[in-house]
């Protein structure tokens, strides 16, 4: 019986090479290195850029990241990362308010799939909604609301209407959210700008035009 029963099994394992030798199997090819796909960018600072995007490589060595303005055809390397990366901080010749092209290649070996690439104008933004209170008829104060995190300060000029230039009236601290002018003429009407600073840059100027109402500064329309 034991004799009957191995022969059996014996005819079974043979079936079964026979069977799977006569199969047509198809290769599987695996993907070493598809296109990473979405790509994001952020600013983090006035000359760093964020770049990040979604690891579905298998068995990669690696991402190679590359960067262009728009005013250059070719790319330029700004990096390279190990495997299974998904982040990138470029910290070289970045500029804000400036077009930016990058794209990131998944590399193996010798070679490199590149993503499609995003473009992105970087912005160093300036403060926003400038508004006016009057303090007295020879004083007004300006406030803003701003959300960046780089900036060394704030500058405040204004201009007398019609066909004044603008000057320098004063600075404030990074923390400060408003300004106070104290030698203003209640008969002249006047535009104010302000904007943030760094030693490198500076941001946008959001403007306002104010006049003496007859009781108090206001905004002009």
């Amino acid at each position: 019986m034991r004799t009957a029963s191995l022969r059996r099994c014996g005819w079974c394992v043979a079936a079964l090479m026979l069977s799977l030798s006569s199969c047509d199997l198809e290769p599987i090819e695996l993907q070493f290195h598809p296109n990473p796909p979405s790509i994001s960018l952020n600013m983090s600072s006035e000359d760093s850029v964020i770049v990040t995007w979604t690891d579905n490589s298998i068995l990669e060595d690696g991402y190679l990241v590359q960067w262009r303005t728009g005013n250059e055809e070719e790319f330029m390397t700004a990096g390279q990362t190990g495997p299974n990366a998904t982040r990138f901080v470029h910290r070289q010749a970045v500029v804000p308010n400036v077009f930016y092209e990058y794209r990131v290649g998944t590399k193996k070996e010798t070679a490199v799939r590149f993503s499609g690439s995003i473009k992105t104008y970087l912005s160093f933004f300036g403060p926003a909604q400038l508004n006016v209170t009057g303090v007295s008829a020879t004083s007004l104060r300006l406030s803003w609301y701003y959300v960046q995190q780089f900036e060394d300060g704030f500058r405040i000029e204004r201009k007398q209407l019609p066909g004044g230039a603008y000057a320098v009236v004063g600075e404030e601290a990074r923390t400060a959210r408003t300004f106070t002018d104290v030698n203003v003429d209640p008969t002249k009407q006047y535009r104010y700008r302000v904007y943030a600073y760094t030693s490198k840059n500076m941001s946008y100027a959001d403007s306002i035009q104010v006049h003496f109402g007859g009781a108090s500064w206001a905004e002009l329309p």
